[in-house]
């Protein structure tokens, strides 16, 4: 993902008394090195700065995501700001936002639906569950409808709000969001319903030339992303996601926004096929494991594996041997290094 948010979570924390090297650490970086704008940053240690945040904080049910976003204006979001700024619609807006939203993050989904005269802005968050996805849902509220208010001016239509949460003990903060529209937690996704016409409102500062221009960059930019980390993008989605059972190449293609086919395109141009790389992950994650006390029927699991038996015969692949006396042999490695 874009390390633009976890900058700003940086300077976010400390603001509220936060340790900045504590922070940086959290997001596996040294020193006070932040990164460029325009580096890339594993999506796991945005999440894990995230959760370390919040519990620095103290924790609890309060809604830190839906005033970490207050600051952010469209320069945050580099040339997806821009696009978002010279839009000529709102409509237009939240398509260039779906169209390259790769370069801001590979573990969001978003999509726009229209029906009767409502139209709707639905969110979600990939890969397992973990309690920063609740974090993201409200920086992706709070910014969806008080960034769009404050860019166009005037309040949102809204009819209703889903959230993929259970309802806090206060839900306060949501109804003020919410201004009057109704409110529905523990849904499967976000979701944003508002009068259709609003997607049609002129953007403030619209502009045909320079959002041309402004897609000509981002194009550019997201063929690049697409091109070069296709492989690392698949494989990052596979160490999250096998626990329980292995994705389909159609699952981790739609992840990451494309087809099945372009998806093992991509990989066959990078020299690996997607069983293949599935393999080498279910592999270096199995000599990770390894080293703590799973049982082979645990580790199994963790694989995606549908029993053990299967896992045996990958061990038997990787190794010609065991997944017990591959374990005894990784020990005695790691007892010599020591």
């Amino acid at each position: 993902m874009s390390s633009r948010p976890a900058r700003h979570l940086v300077e976010w924390a400390c603001e509220r008394g936060v340790e900045e090297a504590a922070v940086m650490e959290a997001l596996g970086l040294e020193g006070g090195e932040r990164g460029g704008a325009d580096d890339r940053l594993p999506v796991s240690r945005f999440l894990d700065a995230l959760e370390f945040v919040v519990r620095e904080l103290g924790g609890g049910e309060a809604p830190v995501g839906l005033t970490m976003t207050e600051g952010w204006g469209v320069e945050l979001f580099g040339v997806i700001g821009y696009l978002i700024y010279t839009s000529a619609t709102l409509e237009v807006a939240l398509a260039r936002v779906i169209e390259f939203k790769g370069l801001w993050s590979d573990a969001e989904e978003m999509w726009c639906e229209e029906s009767r005269g409502v139209a709707s802005v639905c969110w979600r968050v990939l890969g397992p569950e973990r309690p920063a996805h609740r974090v993201l849902a409200d920086m992706a509220l709070s910014d969806l409808v008080g960034g769009t208010q404050r860019l166009m001016g005037r309040a949102l239509p809204l009819h209703e709000i889903w959230l993929p949460f259970e309802a806090p003990k206060d839900p306060a903060p949501y109804e003020e969001i919410a201004a009057g529209a109704s409110l529905r937690f523990d849904a499967p996704w976000m979701r944003v319903a508002m009068d259709a016409a609003a997607m049609r409102w002129p953007m403030p500062a619209g502009d045909e030339i320079l959002h041309a221009y402004f897609v000509a960059q981002a194009a550019s930019r997201h063929h690049l992303h697409a091109e070069s980390s296709v492989s690392e993008r698949a494989r990052s989605h596979l160490w999250r996601a096998l626990v329980g059972g292995a994705p389909s190449v159609a699952e981790v293609a739609r992840s990451m926004g494309m087809s099945s086919r372009t998806l093992q395109r991509h990989l066959r141009s990078d020299g690996v096929t997607y069983a293949g790389l599935l393999d080498r992950v279910r592999h270096a994650l199995a000599l990770e494991h390894l080293e703590s006390e799973v049982s082979v029927a645990e580790l199994s699991w963790l694989l995606g594996f549908s029993e053990p038996r299967a896992l045996h015969r990958a061990f038997k692949r990787w190794t010609g041997t065991t997944p017990a006396l591959t374990r005894e042999r990784v020990k005695a490695e790691r007892g010599r290094g020591g």
